[in-house]
């Protein structure tokens, strides 16, 4: 079919174009010969708005969702070379055709790139148009000019890419005006890009795919609309496993496809950002094809052996977006160390008081002989209550002060405790919150002091006999508290909290009790501004072995922590720095699993926690809190500029 004249008043020539037919051609290039065309009716166009196929006449019935694609082409290349076809009448439409390579490039759904010059005709290969302006051309007798889209098929059955096309030009459009002769040429490029008839109008405007009128400017909404649509899917894809396979060398296993793509698609590792290995995905996986409804037999997926330093490191995996030639993040990047592959995973719920229930449920998965129960909207009482909980063999839980959240109760009665301590006095903690918990246990016990720092000083007391070592933090601050608590339960000692004023510098209580509990080893969380030097002095006069440990901000210190808390550890954890909920009910779980707590400023992972991991030999790395308080960028392992 091609593109017919009719008049209208006046005497001026309306455009009125149908396809001249589809043809189907496999592979990546379109070799000659293997051209078959088709009849209209044979093909129907698809309302993309209802997915009904609609039979073609000499025209579309049309419809109206706005625009109409031929049935299964679903994309095309978007980057095309156009060539004329050596004739005496092919400079006639350079201009036009120049127009409307310039309105697709600013809508950003195709690149026009047209050739100087003239070209002998040629079987287009793909991204290639050939515009042929020669008499003998085979449009419908009458018609002015028709189209003919070349396509490969897509990665899902029945689905194919518009890749390549001729458009033809009979001599009657000479004569037309060049604004006339762009709606022609617009027309026919819509049909080589995928789109079929639309004869209705949309939104109250005609369309250069409408085949009877048209507006000043050529594609209309639901042109636009259409060609947006046909720019293709992003790839997808599954950095599966990284297996170490010895010192220096990583096994990199996954699937990668990209939609638009016939063929197997091109995988790229990473490791640190830097490209290690490209590579055709080859391996056959019926997993992925069944999943995603795929044509069968094309190697889907990749294994590929790459060079890694050692150390820590996070491989990633990209797929090139065909037909683009961008790379494209699919899956999650993933840590890896010296012992292999680092797992992560995330605890969570509703709000902090689940969120604290379901790390109880991770570390006690059955019951727990004590709760220790602390002011959620306050950190001061459970930064020390952590270790607390720890030693006492059950998990910290959050209340609010006035009343006792469902999710706390909920979690206290399926732990079936004998006893519950609550950590601070009735300003934390009313009576009515306790006495709701007496009915939730048989001994009851609030261990409160005259402040924060007494507070500590009590829960260490009535926890610990004795303890060899001891950690003192800030009790005017947390991040540093966070850290600290993690490597306080796993030495199994106390944390007290100090008075970050200097002049507050000489704490006799602190000392007498260290004394007490017949301390040997003292580490201070902080620097300077947290912990003055005259708290740090009092300490070491009565316990030799006493020491700061601080970094240049709080993530820095976590991680000094955990470099003098821990020598090797399986596991990690991370909670938002920025925000304590999360970081205060992680101790008793840490110290169950042996593992160290990290700070996240919530949208990455510092830098030398990837460092610490590889020291450590850490195989999980837990996220414990929800999206908003650590991101998908900290569960991919995202590190900070």
């Amino acid at each position: 079919m091609g593109i017919r004249t009719k008049r209208r008043g006046g005497g001026a020539v309306a455009v009125v174009a149908v396809l001249a037919g589809l043809v189907l051609a496999g592979g990546g290039a379109l070799p000659a010969g293997a051209v078959e065309g088709l009849d209209d009716d044979a093909l129907p166009a698809v309302d993309l708005e209802t997915g009904h196929r609609i039979p073609e006449g000499p025209l579309s019935l049309g419809g109206t969702a706005g625009f109409l694609t031929y049935a299964g082409i679903r994309a095309n290349v978007r980057d095309y070379t156009v060539r004329f076809v050596t004739s005496s009448r092919a400079e006639l439409y350079r201009a036009p055709m120049q127009a409307v390579a310039d309105e697709l490039r600013g809508l950003g759904v195709a690149n026009l790139n047209i050739v100087a010059g003239q070209f002998p005709e040629k079987q287009p290969r793909e991204h290639e148009i050939y515009v042929l302006t020669e008499p003998q051309v085979p449009c419908r007798t009458g018609s002015a000019a028709c189209a003919q889209p070349l396509v490969v098929p897509r990665a899902s059955p029945g689905e194919y890419l518009a890749s390549a096309g001729y458009v033809w030009v009979v001599p009657m459009v000479d004569r037309y005006a060049e604004v006339d002769r762009r709606h022609v040429l617009a027309h026919e490029i819509g049909h080589v890009l995928g789109l079929d008839h639309y004869s209705a109008s949309f939104a109250g405007s005609y369309q250069v795919m409408h085949p009877s009128d048209y507006t000043a400017k050529t594609y209309q909404k639901g042109d636009i609309a259409g060609l947006t649509y046909l720019t293709g899917a992003a790839p997808r894809g599954s950095l599966d496993s990284v297996t170490v396979l010895s010192p220096g060398t990583a096994r990199v296993v996954g699937w990668g496809v990209d939609p638009d793509q016939f063929a197997a698609a091109s995988v790229r590792v990473t490791i640190d950002g830097a490209t290690v290995a490209e590579r055709a995905t080859t391996v056959r996986r019926p997993d992925v094809d069944s999943a995603l409804g795929l044509i069968v037999g094309t190697p889907r997926g990749f294994d590929i052996t790459v060079t890694m330093a050692a150390g820590a490191h996070i491989v990633c995996v990209a797929v090139k977006n065909f037909p683009l030639t961008t790379w494209q993040g699919v899956g999650q990047c993933r840590p890896v160390t010296a012992a292999g592959a680092v797992a992560v995973d995330r605890i969570q719920g509703a709000d902090r008081y689940a969120s604290a229930a379901a790390v109880s449920r991770a570390a006690f998965p059955s019951t727990a002989p004590v709760v220790v129960v602390a002011n959620g909207d306050a950190f001061p009482d459970a930064l020390a209550a952590g270790p607390v909980a720890s030693k006492l063999g059950g998990p910290l839980l959050l209340t609010q002060a006035a009343g006792l959240p469902a999710a706390t109760a909920t979690e206290i009665a399926r732990l079936k405790p004998a006893r519950i301590v609550v950590a601070g006095g009735t300003a934390s903690v009313s009576d009515a919150v306790c006495a709701a918990l007496a009915k939730l246990t048989t001994t009851m016990a609030r261990v409160g002091g005259v402040d924060r720092y007494d507070t500590s000083r009590r829960l260490a007391t009535y926890a610990f006999a004795s303890a060899g070592s001891a950690y003192v933090a800030s009790g005017d601050a947390f991040p540093d508290a966070l850290g600290a608590g993690a490597a306080a339960a796993r030495a199994n000692g106390p944390l007290l909290l100090v008075n970050t004023a200097a002049n507050a510098g000489i704490d006799a209580p602190t000392a007498s009790l260290l004394t007490k509990l017949k301390t040997t080893r003292v580490r201070v969380a902080g620097g300077t501004a947290a912990v003055a030097d005259g708290t740090v002095n009092t300490v070491k006069a009565a316990v030799a072995d006493t020491k700061r440990v601080y970094g240049a901000d709080r993530f820095e210190t976590a991680i000094a922590l955990s470099k003098d808390g821990f020598s090797t550890s399986s596991g990690a954890f991370i909670v938002n720095g920025m925000n304590f909920p999360d970081g205060i009910v992680t101790p008793p779980l840490a110290a169950r699993t042996g593992s160290p707590v990290f700070l996240s400023p919530g949208t990455c992972v510092p830098k030398g926690v990837l460092a610490e991991l590889g020291r450590l030999g850490t195989r999980t790395f837990t996220l414990v809190g929800g999206t908003t308080s650590l991101t998908a960028a900290v569960a991919e392992m995202q590190l900070c500029a």
